[in-house]
């Protein structure tokens, strides 16, 4: 570093240790100097100093003072390393018999580091000061003035170049100085040296003598030099261990806000939650959280904070444009707004804030999915941007504000349409209960109101035919037969209209179920039919239980068994094959015949109401049997369906939910059961 050309090797050797931040090497030489030391006090016990007078007990002292210094602020806890400086400063300026020692932080005003092209902004903050016992403070701790020192000056220290003055008179002459000159607090002489971080000046060490003008030897520029460099690292240090102190108490503020977020229920709440810790993390007077209604025409001020009692538009809802320039509505950027009061598109309600006493206002965006919903605002009584590390903390914020809030307005949805679903069940279910009704109403009246004058006509005719018969011709008894058929029929059709609105709207009782019960008591009932026809029922067991109502699984097999034997081919007896095969959770229940088959294209019709392929002459039925079995199979949670071609027999199938799961795939014995009971 110029300024240093008759630097001891001691001094040297300590400033590279310094520079790589090793700590072993630093107290490793730390024990060299002091064993030099020590070799130069007896050396000088000796006389050795009458040979070169107070040169060598001179530097013996400089090297002895780099000593306690390195040792006393490389030591020193975060708690004490302002003490530490201050003792540092006391130490070299006693040594170098200054009166004022100081350290001075600088920056450009707005808290950034002074560069060549904002020099002219540079200002200062008194952070460390000794003064020696009699003098007068060069100025208070703290306080903030425009660096005493020339441009040129300050571009020096900017560099890295030390300043060293023996008459501080010399400072402006001639030139115009930035500020207050140090001439002006009594400064006679003035030494002072940059403190570089990351290769940037962030402050300078400084002395100076009030009583007389002096030179500054070499020596005491390297001392001050290291000075600066230890001052330095122990700034640094103390920066650290602040920031990760800040860090960690960001972090639990932070964990805070979200456990308050956990229980508020609504978004003023939620709002009351963040708001509330927000300004322990964030320098500010006023924090507030505006959300936009749904179309982003009004907005609403929720939980305003403000360290004076007024509040603005607390709970309100306002036209947007009283809040905020229309163009930041679907901005997703941040805003600062450095000072209101020369806003020119100021709102009636940042000219109110302003009134107020607020200057600045940060306005971080709360994002979703679905746009931008609202603002986190947060206000100052100062004007000027907002430290990076608030922006940053006000961003974290605002991501867990948007989360909670539009978390907030999604239960909100799904309460108000869960409610309006609720209301829509109860509606249907009401308008069920009015069906069921009808059709219990008109199962009574088909039973009773229909049949009864149906079987009038049946013993009627069945009168005529006995007791007239003698008297009819040919034409008169067939006309009787056919009134006879039509009435059978209509008896049949009202019995299946009867029983598919019972399957309908009865209520079953859904349980484990013996399947082969079931088919036992269906062939059972069908018995004298199946001798009739001559049909064959082979049942292949075993048949596992499954889930349903035992009545209406019956009428199903009941009816599946009745079809099979009447669609066969004129002469051929009916050969019928029943059985179940597992398929997983579900038990397919099979039915085979060797009748007429099913075209592919007729397989969903079949299972409509009404829905004949055949005419009533050739295969009778109503065209209702079939639509019977698909209503109940499906009310007890099954399905149906049928494989068929003409003239190859058909195979219908159900599937019910199995008691007891099993592989797919057929397995069981045959059993052939004669034209009978299965």
């Amino acid at each position: 570093m110029p300024g240093r050309p008759h630097e001891s090797p001691n001094a040297a050797r300590l400033r590279g240790v310094l520079a790589q931040g090793d700590a072993a090497a630093l107290r490793h030489h730390i024990a060299e100097l002091e064993r030099e030391i020590a070799q130069w006090r007896r050396a000088d016990t000796l006389g050795l100093d009458a040979a070169d007078p107070g040169n060598l007990k001179r530097r013996a002292d400089f090297e002895a003072t780099l000593i306690d210094l390195a040792t006393s602020l490389i030591k020193a806890p975060a708690a004490l390393i302002d003490r530490t400086i201050e003792h540092g400063l006391g130490t070299l300026g006693t040594f170098m018999g200054a009166e004022i020692g100081l350290v001075i932080v600088m920056h450009d005003g707005q808290g950034a580091t002074v560069r060549s092209e904002t020099v002219e902004r540079a200002r200062t903050t008194t952070t460390h000061l000794w003064q020696a016992p009699g003098s007068s403070a060069l100025r208070p701790l703290g306080t903030e003035t425009p660096l005493g020192l020339l441009q040129s000056e300050i571009c020096q220290l900017i560099d890295g170049r030390p300043i060293r003055l023996h008459s501080a008179g010399s400072i402006g002459e001639g030139q115009q100085a930035v500020g207050e000159s140090w001439l002006g607090i009594g400064a006679r002489s003035v030494a002072i040296v940059p403190v570089t971080l990351q290769g940037e000046t962030v402050a300078c060490v400084g002395f100076a003598t009030l009583a007389a003008e002096r030179d500054w030897s070499d020596d005491e520029m390297n001392l001050l030099g290291a000075l600066a460099a230890l001052v330095g690292n122990a700034l640094a240090r103390k920066h650290s261990e602040t920031e990760l102190l800040l860090y960690a108490s960001r972090l639990e503020t932070l964990h805070e806000i979200e456990r308050g977020i956990v229980g508020a229920g609504s978004p003023e709440a939620i709002a009351g939650a963040v708001l509330a810790r927000l300004q322990e993390i964030v320098a500010c007077e006023r924090t507030s959280v505006l959300i936009f209604d749904a179309t982003r025409e009004r907005g609403r001020i929720y939980a305003p904070q403000a360290t004076s009692s007024r509040s603005v538009g607390r709970g309100q809802s306002w036209p947007i444009g009283v809040l905020l320039p229309p163009e930041l509505v679907a901005q997703t950027d941040v805003t600062t707004i450095e000072d209101l009061r020369i806003m020119e598109d100021a709102t009636p309600m940042m000219k109110r804030l302003a009134a107020e006493g607020v200057r600045s206002v940060l306005m971080v965006p709360l994002a979703t999915p679905d746009g931008p919903i609202g603002y986190l605002q947060i206000a100052r009584a100062t004007p000027g941007a907002f430290p990076p590390p608030d922006v940053e903390t006000a961003l974290e914020v605002a991501t867990t504000l948007s989360v909670a809030l539009h978390d907030c307005e999604l239960r909100r949805r799904l309460s108000q349409h869960a409610d309006s679903l609720e209301r829509r069940v109860e509606e249907r279910t009401r308008a069920l209960l009015e069906k069921v009704d009808d059709v219990e109403s008109f199962t009574t009246t088909v039973s009773r109101d229909l049949r009864g004058p149906l079987r009038g006509l049946q013993g009627l005719t069945q009168a005529l035919a006995e007791d007239y018969g003698h008297l009819l011709d040919h034409t008169g008894r067939t006309y009787v037969q056919r009134v006879q058929g039509s009435v059978r029929r209509l008896d049949a059709l009202l019995s299946d209209l009867v029983d598919y609105a019972r399957v309908s709207s009865d209520e079953l009782a859904i349980a484990p179920t013996s399947l082969d019960a079931a088919v036992t008591l269906a062939a059972s009932e069908l018995a004298g039919m199946l001798r009739q026809q001559d049909a064959t029922l082979e049942v292949v067991r075993p048949l596992p239980d499954v889930y349903g109502d035992t009545a209406q699984l019956v009428h199903v097999l009941r009816n599946l068994i009745d079809n099979a034997a009447r669609f066969v081919a004129p002469g051929v007896p009916p050969r019928i094959r029943l059985g179940a095969t597992p398929r997983g959770r579900w038990l397919r229940v099979w039915v085979e015949d060797n009748g007429i088959g099913i075209d592919p294209a007729y397989h969903a019709r079949i299972f409509r109401v009404f829905e004949r392929l055949y005419n009533n002459e050739t295969y009778p039925g109503t065209g209702i049997g079939l639509a019977i079995v698909q209503k109940a199979v499906n009310r007890m949670g099954g399905g149906i369906g049928v494989e068929s071609a003409p003239g190859a027999g058909s195979r219908f199938w159900f599937e019910l939910e199995a008691v007891t799961p099993g592989p797919e795939g057929d397995s069981g014995a045959t059993e052939t059961a004669p034209p009978g009971p299965a």
